[in-house]
């Protein structure tokens, strides 16, 4: 199979131009979707808010003492191991949510792209099936890449753009759990270098957005769209 091209100024150009054409749709959507995640992880965390404990964790991370807050967790679990389920069970939580949300936002962005036309309530509309299968997905693929990241760093590179379009192909279509992997790593064949021109051009103006107050409403929605537009690119 021929690879298919993939220009990278093309990705950032339309990536930004859908998002400045559709800006109240996706900006909207990406402020619900941090809303809620904050509103998650408060509710998870209370139960521990009022435990010395846990506000000595905080006061370590706020003072950049990370090793105070290491200490200061692992005391905590060696004195109450079932927090460690507990945290755990957070964890799952919060990243199940944070697949759910992410994927509304992609199918708005691919919605935008296809027709441009959608609307904010289409961030809920992703079923729980496709979810647990982004879920899942993912787990393999953060897996993959930190395995990948402590092989001197650049098979964990290599890994995460060659599998980057798969929570797109479950979402677009319905594809399963391995099958959404492997057509990624296949469709990205020939496009390694121009997904990385992307992540580095992209990392580039998201620290500049990201250095005014709620510069990531820009950031994360254009970041969605310019990955839309690859997966598109390589994949029609």
């Amino acid at each position: 199979m021929q690879a298919k091209k993939l220009s990278p100024f093309d990705a950032i150009r339309n990536g930004v131009k859908l998002i400045l054409d559709n800006f109240y749709v996706p900006g909207l959507a990406t402020l619900i979707t941090f809303s809620i995640i904050i509103l998650v992880i408060f509710l998870c965390l209370s139960p521990f808010l009022r435990q010395h404990a846990f506000v000595s964790i905080a006061q370590h991370v706020a003072m950049g003492n990370i090793g105070g807050a290491r200490a200061s967790f692992n005391l905590i679990l060696k004195q109450t191991p079932q927090l460690a389920l507990i945290f755990g069970l957070f964890l799952m939580v919060l990243y199940f949510s944070i697949t759910w949300l992410g994927l509304g936002l992609m199918l708005i962005m691919l919605e935008l792209h296809q027709t441009g036309k959608s609307a904010v309530k289409r961030l809920f509309s992703v079923s729980m099936l496709t979810t647990l299968k982004a879920f899942v997905a993912a787990l393999l693929y953060s897996t993959a890449v930190v395995v990948g990241l402590m092989l001197f760093v650049l098979p964990g590179i290599y890994i995460a753009l060659k599998l980057a379009f798969f929570p797109y192909l479950i979402l677009d279509r319905d594809a399963g759990i391995i099958e959404s992997l492997q057509k990624s790593f296949a469709m990205t064949n020939g496009s390694f270098w121009d997904l990385s021109a992307i992540g580095i051009v992209f990392g580039m103006i998201s620290m500049l957005a990201n250095s005014v107050p709620f510069g990531f409403m820009l950031t994360a929605p254009v970041g969605v769209a310019i990955m839309v537009y690859a997966y598109k690119a390589l994949s029609e």
